[in-house]
């Protein structure tokens, strides 16, 4: 009878170590994806960074600036381009 509780508490220890182990192999796992997510979230935010470096860079803004620029007119002169506005002082 005696060695039917030491199996018996034997028995209990092995499945909690059975139950132990996979219960790390699952966190592991799961560790190792939100590893992978948060690379794949820093490679994003660097490209993004990135990208938005080149568009909010000073060459980049003057050329901008340079397109979009109206020129301005003395009153009285005749504009004819569209892209020219006559002052109205």
């Amino acid at each position: 009878m005696r060695i039917a509780w030491i199996i018996f508490v034997l028995m209990i220890v092995a499945v909690a170590m059975i139950q132990v182990r996979v219960r790390q192999s699952s966190l592991r796992t799961q560790t190792y994806r939100l590893e992978l997510y948060r690379y794949r979230l820093r490679r994003q935010l660097w490209y993004r960074q990135v990208h938005l470096q080149e568009a909010l860079s000073p060459a980049r803004m003057e050329d901008i600036n340079r397109r979009m620029a109206l020129r301005l007119q003395t009153p009285g002169v005749d504009v004819s381009d569209e892209n020219q506005i006559t002052r109205r002082d």
